[in-house]
């Protein structure tokens, strides 16, 4: 696998330019996303009073909408490796707005979870299309710092989320949380046609009769280090989407806090830790990178089996200081190896695979990671309660940490080979 070639066409200015244009709209445009999406989780006291339903039935509608973000986001990825990103990314915005303003308007619990799933079918594009278009305009010994960037707001989305959500939820009903986000993306469409193109598709419309070849199938995908990547980054994932999920009904339920007051307490819990552990992770994997190949499966590793053991103390705290302390322990620790992996994969890979590749990590991650997992500790929380059930996402995370350090290990010994 050939890595990825330095952005040396170049000028400074130009790619500086197009660098922070991307950052400002794609960050915005992660913002309201992830908003979103953890306005859900949030509000799910308010669905289960409007309509009588169980943790399962809770779960199954966030689960359907990462069922659908993973249907859509390789052909998206794919789709605009070949044809142009935003050929692909603005109409997918379009309607990512429209159906989440339709979801605020659903009557019965049926026609919600089929918006949702439509809302995650449209929001395939996101992410995968963001990072591929940062992979091509950031320069090389600044990547780690630049994703880092972008992916600090998806967090603090998820922490504004709760905040957000709790407030309206309980003022103006549930249904106003999803119309607001829906407001913004209409909002976000007009801005990606302000966007300048990819200045690097520009420079790439020959290639190599090698490079053809190669981006014609996904055979690439399935070789080394991709592979554990996608499995220990999914693992991490599924215990991180269970707790930021849980989170809030766990508070409720655990010390009899309202759902204001859970949301604010999550919300302060996820914002200042993301931006800690995420910056931290880019800032070294820039720094010590190149040095030390090595070190971005490590401070991986190490992000993830820190989470495990935080989030176990934090699980079985018996004071409520105590949960929030070890709990923000565990988020810093779960987005520590954010940027690493991220720059792992694009590194990897082709530029004319960028799409692709982010997006087939993203799917892995979906599939084994976010989608299962509300939706199975909401199961686990029926029979067992929800402490018990938490314990799982956890035990995951550890798995998570130990595919990644074997992944650089094996990684390490090949490069020695050759």
């Amino acid at each position: 696998m050939n890595p990825l070639p330095d952005n040396e066409q170049d000028s400074k200015v130009q790619v500086g330019k197009h660098t922070i244009l991307a950052l400002v709209l794609f960050s915005f445009l992660n913002l309201i996303n992830q908003i979103d999406r953890r306005a859900l989780v949030t509000i799910f006291p308010l669905l289960k009073l409007e309509w009588g339903l169980s943790d399962a039935q809770l779960g199954l509608a966030v689960s359907l909408f990462t069922i659908g973000r993973t249907l859509s986001s390789l052909p998206a990825g794919w789709l605009a490796d070949r044809k142009g990103i935003f050929l692909v990314l603005r109409p997918m915005v379009l309607l990512w707005s429209l159906l989440t303003i339709a979801s605020g308007w659903a009557g019965r619990f049926f026609t919600f979870i089929a918006l949702r799933m439509g809302v995650g079918l449209m929001d395939g594009a996101n992410g995968p299309l963001d990072l591929a278009y940062l992979g091509r305009v950031s320069p090389k010994n600044r990547r780690g710092t630049f994703l880092a960037i972008y992916s600090i707001a998806l967090y603090l989305g998820s922490g504004l989320g709760v905040i957000y959500a709790g407030a309206v939820g309980e003022r103006f009903g549930w249904r106003w949380v999803f119309i607001i986000p829906g407001i913004l993306g209409l909002l976000a469409t007009i801005g990606l046609f302000l966007l300048p193109r990819d200045p690097q598709m520009k420079t790439e419309v020959e290639t190599s009769s090698e490079e053809k070849f190669h981006s014609s199938g996904f055979y690439w995908l399935i070789q080394q280090p991709l592979p554990g990547i996608f499995v220990g980054g999914a693992l991490g994932v599924f215990a991180s989407t269970a707790l930021v999920s849980w989170l809030p009904t766990y508070l409720t339920r655990q010390y009899s806090l309202s759902l204001m007051q859970a949301g604010l307490i999550t919300g302060g819990i996820i914002i200042p830790a993301s931006m800690v552990g995420t910056l931290m992770g880019g800032f070294l994997s820039d720094r010590f990178g190149k040095r030390y190949p090595k070190l971005r499966f490590q401070i991986s590793a190490a992000g993830l089996g820190l989470a495990m053991v935080f989030g176990l103390a934090g699980l079985w705290s018996t004071s409520m200081a105590g949960t929030i302390s070890f709990f923000l322990l565990t988020a810093i620790s779960f987005t520590l190896p954010v940027s690493p992996l991220l720059v792992l994969v694009q590194e990897s890979v082709h530029k004319q695979e960028l799409a692709t590749a982010q997006a087939a990590f993203g799917i892995t991650t979906q599939l084994l990671g976010a989608a299962p997992a509300t939706g199975l500790v909401g199961l686990l929380s029926d029979q067992l309660g929800l402490q018990m059930a938490l314990v799982l996402p956890f035990v995951a995370v550890g798995l998570g940490a130990i595919v990644i350090a074997l992944t650089g290990n094996v990684k390490q010994g090949t490069e020695r080979k050759l």
